[in-house]
């Protein structure tokens, strides 16, 4: 079962730090998704690279334009969906990602770890 968990750094890089030494000490915490800022990412990039916790950044992913159509599907999400703001698509695309980072691994019957989680996604991309 894949659970996305969110955190809140506040945009602040020693509460980013806080939030990933936490987060590196959870053994059932196979990567991370984010930081939102170029700070808070430098913040936390040094402790999920010291633990071997896989890193997907969105605030460096390439400025693509979200297609009508994709606002259109990410607003049927449901009636209060607000408008996708500037961080939904590369987030989208790093979920994508690691879920099919985890999917390649189960289909060649290997356990997810950080360690072999973090080299499928060497090979992996999800482009919206």
């Amino acid at each position: 079962m894949l659970e996305l968990v969110a955190y809140d750094d506040r945009g602040e890089a020693a509460l980013a730090a806080r939030v990933a030494e936490n987060l590196v000490v959870d053994p059932e915490v196979l990567a991370v998704i984010g930081h939102y800022l170029p700070e808070t990412t430098a913040a936390a990039a040094s402790v999920y690279a010291g633990a071997s916790l896989p890193h997907l950044t969105v605030h460096d992913a390439p400025a693509t334009a979200a297609t009508a159509d994709w606002i259109a599907a990410y607003k049927s999400m449901g009636p209060h969906v607000p408008e996708p703001g500037p961080y939904a698509l590369p987030t989208y695309d790093a979920v994508h990602t690691l879920a099919d980072g985890l999917s390649a691994l189960l289909a060649d019957g290997r356990t997810p770890t950080r360690a072999a989680l973090g080299a499928t996604l060497d090979d992996v991309t999800h482009d919206g």
